[in-house]
């Protein structure tokens, strides 16, 4: 239903303002077809470009991770 892809872009979109690079990717593609939210080509082109010169996350060893 339109509410839930509202709530849905939503979701994406705190993702992506928090640097998750793949939601950045889909946050894009929102824009660009109108999933959740207007079509706007200049967003959908911000995020994209965003996407593309983030650098991700560094990979962490095995041993880094703390088990309790």
């Amino acid at each position: 239903t339109r509410k839930e892809r509202e709530a849905g872009f939503t979701l994406i979109q705190q993702a992506a303002e928090a640097g998750v690079v793949e939601a950045m990717k889909n946050l894009s593609m929102c824009y660009e077809v109108g999933d959740g939210c207007e079509p706007n080509a200049a967003e959908s082109e911000k995020w994209k470009t965003k996407a593309m010169t983030t650098a991700p996350p560094k990979r962490r060893h095995f041993s880094e991770w703390r088990v309790e």
